[in-house]
């Protein structure tokens, strides 16, 4: 009888730990990671999501092969124009990513940003009562005494001065250096009226994704992303199908959603790899491919609208019109350099 049991306790215990072995390996497998990553959505978890979704690499993924790849293909461009076009973009990237990030964040906790702007308000009178505190008496006779005596000793005083002279004749800007930072602010200034009229032709073309893009963020819109998402019919009702398939050391799962306009099939890949090296880590979404075919299908020529958002932008730029702007540039140079400015 005791033999018995203690078999059946032996059973017991070896189900168990081929249960928790089977458990392990589920956790390892892309197809949990994509049942975190809805239980995650439901239930607003932005934490568990970001452990299984690399937001920055999907995002910088989507906005190179849609926005910053074809910019570099934009046809009838001069060297000059193209380098300014790019370094516009360039500086508008960081922000650009970054906008879509936080959007993605908010849209996963499903409910608006938190404002701060009365905290920011309290947090400065109250910097500002501290810095209005009165002196202490003692205080000021100790200024006074220390005042008595730096004045006592005129010889000091004039070797101070001369030594301060001397020190900001030696730090006044070179005209290399002068040359330097009017150069750097004369191209920043191309690149930002460039990117001014980029944001002006996107405007100009509303139903369009590059306007999506570059003018959602710029109006404060609640969430661009999701409306993004809403436009196109990538919502959770629409569906078909999930597709997982490996292709080598990594996945590929694809969603499969019917439009509801033109009840055609768009498919979004998403790539995943596993976390680390070892192979109890979790499986995670490193980025989105082929985002120039989905949006084709939804009629979407991504090519043609960042070409025509590059060229406007750099339309009527050359290097001779860049000078004529810059008439004033030497004059500023020689007083930069002299210590003037």
């Amino acid at each position: 009888m005791i033999y018995m049991k203690q078999g059946r306790l032996l059973s017991f215990s070896f189900i168990m730990m081929l249960g928790y072995l089977g458990y392990l390996w589920w956790t390892t497998t892309p197809y949990h990671a994509l049942r975190e990553i809805r239980r995650s959505l439901n239930m607003h978890d932005q934490k568990a999501f970001n452990k299984y979704v690399d937001v920055a690499g999907i995002v910088t993924t989507f906005t190179d092969e849609i926005i910053f790849e074809p910019a570099k293909n934009t046809k009838d461009l001069t060297k000059f124009q193209r380098v300014v076009g790019l370094g516009a973009l360039g500086m508008a990237r960081i922000p650009i990513n970054n906008s879509m990030i936080f959007q993605i964040q908010k849209w996963v906790q499903g409910r608006p940003g938190r404002k701060n702007s009365g905290q920011g308000e309290e947090k400065s009178k109250a910097m500002d009562t501290v810095a209005t505190v009165p002196a202490v008496p003692g205080d000021q006779n100790q200024n006074q005494n220390q005042n008595e005596n730096e004045n006592a000793d005129d010889d000091d005083l004039i070797e101070d001065d001369r030594e301060e002279a001397l020190e900001a004749i030696e730090e006044a800007p070179s005209f290399k250096k002068a040359l330097t930072s009017e150069i750097k602010f004369e191209v920043d200034k191309l690149k930002n009226a460039s990117l001014d009229k980029m944001v002006d032709y996107a405007r100009m073309h509303p139903d369009t994704l590059v306007n999506r893009i570059f003018v959602f963020p710029r109006g404060k819109k609640r969430n661009s992303f999701r409306k993004i998402l809403a436009h196109y019919g990538f919502r959770r009702k629409n569906i078909k199908q999930v597709e997982i398939n490996q292709a080598g050391d990594r996945y590929v799962c694809i969603l499969h959603f019917v439009n509801p306009d033109s009840g055609l099939d768009v498919p979004i890949h998403f790539e995943l790899r596993r976390e680390g090296s070892d192979l109890l880590d979790h499986y995670r979404v490193k980025r989105i491919l082929k985002v120039k075919e989905t949006f084709a299908l939804l009629g979407e020529d991504t090519d043609k609208q960042v070409h025509g958002l590059v060229s406007h932008g750099l339309q009527g730029l050359s290097f001779q019109s860049a000078v004529e702007e810059t008439r004033d540039f030497f004059k500023r140079v020689r007083k930069k350099a002299a210590g003037d400015e």
